[in-house]
């Protein structure tokens, strides 16, 4: 086996090993995903119930189990910590339809608490699709002679910027541009390497 052969290897041991990590996270995302989801679905549709106690919670300086009776079984979801609770006392909806806006005021803690657990599935949702994307990756370099296909580009550069826009959503612009930079850096360097692999192979 020639050097390249060995170094070829060894970089598929390694996409092995990063492909069950990745694969792992994945499939952490999608509970944490839909546990996020359904959570908000039951905040949302026992609004009255939950503003109770979450009052209660806030006035006792405790946990909000997030919850669902089944039957005499209370299946608990999640639970929020009250300083987290505290942050939507100020948080304030408006909307021109009086139904909402009646949900809106009659059940401030609730309704804010269910959209906020809504819309992080769809953060952790987006979250999972780049982590599948990065597996594909992988599982690509595995099955392949060279880390440098244009499959393997292609899907590097999706997940590169799916995890770009994440963090644009959740730190801000300046830390998107960064991760936007070093995008284009790992995008070209992979570029180079490809364009070498079809000048190696033209060659041979």
């Amino acid at each position: 086996m020639n050097q390249e052969n060995v170094k070829l290897e060894r970089i598929k041991k390694s996409c092995k090993v990063a492909g069950i990590v990745t694969r792992i996270a994945f499939m952490v995302c999608v509970v944490g995903c839909v546990i996020s989801l359904i959570s908000g679905i039951v905040t949302v549709s026992n609004r009255k119930n939950m503003e109770q106690s979450i009052t209660k919670a806030l006035e006792e300086h405790d946990e909000v189990a997030v919850g669902q009776k089944i039957g005499d079984v209370n299946v608990y979801l999640a639970k929020v910590d009250p300083a987290v609770m505290k942050w939507f006392k100020n948080l304030k909806f408006e909307s021109s339809i009086p139904a909402w806006q009646k949900i809106m005021d009659e059940t401030p803690y609730a309704f804010s608490l269910g959209l906020t657990l809504i819309g992080m599935s769809f953060g952790i949702a987006i979250l999972a699709f780049a982590l599948f994307q990065i597996y594909s990756v992988f599982d690509i370099i595995k099955k392949e002679d060279t880390p440098f296909s244009e499959k393997v580009l292609k899907k590097l550069l999706i997940a590169l910027i799916i995890i770009d826009v994440i963090i644009a959503m959740t730190s801000g612009l300046g830390q998107a541009a960064i991760g936007g930079l070093i995008t284009w850096a790992v995008y070209s360097i992979m570029d180079y390497g490809r364009v070498l692999q079809i000048q190696s192979d033209e060659t041979l």
